[in-house]
């Protein structure tokens, strides 16, 4: 599966499209695109978090 949010400022038809064929050219008919209606989300709390630990 592939994601792609509804709500994702950054995603476009044109990549949706390109998206589209990738997953054609790869997977063939086994793995689909979803759209979730979510947006685009950095989890900055989460990224501190891990960059401490390296």
């Amino acid at each position: 599966s592939s994601f792609v949010p509804t709500k994702d400022e950054y995603i476009t038809a044109e990549l949706i499209q390109r998206e589209n064929k990738k997953i054609e050219m790869l997977f063939g008919t086994e793995c689909e695109l979803h759209r979730p209606d979510i947006k685009h989300e950095v989890d900055t709390d989460l990224l501190v978090e891990i960059s401490n630990t390296l």
